[in-house]
């Protein structure tokens, strides 16, 4: 059905309950505090909910109003109504009271909240503008402008969209608009950030030759499958090189993959938003890979994770060989945990400061981790059964199955750095064999990913050198000290 004419709908009286009462002002927002974790059942909009509340925005009236309305349209509409959409407990919801049971008034009551929406947006739309940052290049300063406009616009699209919907009262079609308002929002909040709230670890190490992403970036690849009727493998070659040839196996068969892709089929394309807010080193990492074409081609494999195999992506080798350290390049653990008493939401760093954090109870300090995996399209990396600290390249996104029966217990243990935001229906039907093509980076992400220094690579260069002769010195000095005890036996 078209999106009606919001301007030809026809001025005549109307009661109270129709959209043309609509108000001009939206209901007061609370402002934006999270008390407790993120933690939701299947909601098909949870991701989007969490980019808005994990952004480190709460100083915007205008924001946290029209975030608060589109959440709220969950509780205002009938039963039988989006029943997998409800709000989590960290959104609290100021939505006034629908005046009426019935059905119809209910539906008439979220379609005047969008109208109203739609035309709070039109009013307050210049105080949505992101502030100048002098820390951004003159580049990114462009891009965040012209991203700015283009994700109101989009909200504002998306706003008529749903306010049709809901006239023609499709409960698919009025999810799906919300959906796209609420990701449309989430760009416009993190545009408005004024600075990256917090440092990122650059000494160390485990920190100097790491990117990291000071924002948000949408990483889409398309996954293919192998057709029934492509070529048949032969077996038997296949065993003979993978026992003769063990170190070549993987690297043949992405080669191969990458000649052969017109005999996959196509699954679909996946959208992963990496945020940077929450897991910047993670998501640098994921983003920069992404960049260098790292993912491209690979199967995707299975995995143990806990007591569950699972399909995991990115796999080759020992991951990432960074060519400025030639080593594998190795991922401190990274989660954002919450204080219970600031509510401040910040990184901790490494197996031993998590695993404090994880025993400490909440009550004398305590920090939970803000996320968990109950949340639906939540991607996180794969580490070594027992090396936490060694995840390089590898990421897996739970089923709604798998959610139910390890959410509690990759908690504290694994590092979400983003949400599946299209294409989730296909991240659940993963398999082995299944490939990764045709990866690419959005443009402002691209521009919000920072490298290391080339002075951090020097000194890191230098440092193995000294670490290299110290070795060496070590070694002359123990043989000298043998010499000598040698020639002290003789005399």
């Amino acid at each position: 059905m078209p999106i009606p004419a919001l301007a030809a709908r026809p001025k005549q009286p109307a009661p109270e309950d129709t959209i043309s009462s609509a108000p001009d002002v939206l209901p007061a927002a609370s402002s934006l505090n999270l008390t407790a974790p993120v933690s939701v059942k299947y909601s098909a909009i949870s991701s989007e909910e969490c980019l808005l509340s994990l952004l480190p925005l709460s100083s915007s009236a205008t924001f946290q109003s029209l975030r608060e309305s589109l959440t709220n349209l969950n509780s205002m509409l009938p039963p039988p109504s989006l029943p997998s959409l409800p709000s989590p407990p960290s959104l609290p919801s100021t939505a006034p009271p629908s005046s009426s049971s019935s059905p119809s008034a209910s539906w008439r009551a979220a379609e005047r909240l969008a109208y109203t929406a739609l035309k709070f947006l039109d009013k307050t739309r210049s105080s949505l503008i992101p502030p100048p940052s002098p820390s951004l290049s003159t580049l990114a300063t462009i891009l965040r402008y012209e991203r700015s406009e283009q994700s109101l616009s989009t909200l504002r699209t998306s706003l008529m969209q749903l306010i049709g919907a809901l006239d023609s009262r499709s409960l698919r079609s009025s999810a799906a608009a919300q959906k796209q308002a609420l990701l449309a929002l989430a760009d416009v909040g993190e545009l408005m950030v004024p600075e990256f709230p917090y440092n990122v670890p650059s000494q160390g190490r485990e920190y100097e030759t790491l990117p990291r992403l000071l924002g948000r970036a949408k990483v889409t690849f398309t996954v293919r499958r192998p057709s029934p009727a492509s070529g048949r493998r032969n077996p038997a070659l296949d065993r003979f090189v993978e026992q003769a040839f063990p170190e070549l196996t993987e690297l043949v068969s992405t080669f191969s993959i990458g000649r052969e892709l017109d005999r996959y089929e196509l699954v679909g394309n996946v959208s992963i938003v990496a945020d940077g807010f929450t897991a910047p080193i993670t998501a640098g990492n994921f983003v920069d890979l992404a960049q260098r074409g790292f993912y491209n081609n690979l199967p995707i494999k299975t995995r143990a994770v806990e007591s569950t195999s699972l399909p995991i992506l990115g796999s080759f080798n020992d991951g990432f060989v960074d060519p400025f350290t030639a080593s594998p390049r190795l991922l401190p653990l990274e989660i954002s945990r919450i204080d219970p008493f600031t509510r401040e939401i910040k990184p901790v760093y490494g197996k031993e400061a998590n695993e404090r954090e994880q025993e400490r109870p909440p009550l004398v300090g305590g920090k939970r981790p803000v996320v968990d995996f109950s949340i639906p399209g939540l991607v996180a990396m794969h580490h070594p059964k027992n090396n936490v600290n060694g995840a390089s390249a590898e990421f897996f996104i739970l089923n709604g199955d798998e959610r139910e029966a390890l959410s509690g217990s990759l908690a504290g243990s694994f590092a979400p750095f983003g949400y599946v935001v299209d294409g989730y229906e296909i991240t659940q039907s993963l398999r082995a064999g299944d490939v990764i093509t045709d990866v690419r980076v959005d443009e402002w992400g691209a521009a919000l990913l920072k490298q290391p220094k080339e002075t951090s690579f020097k000194a890191f260069a230098i440092r193995d050198v000294v670490d290299d002769l110290s070795g060496v010195a070590e070694d002359l000095i123990e043989d000298i000290i043998v010499v000598e005890e040698d020639m002290e036996k003789t005399r």
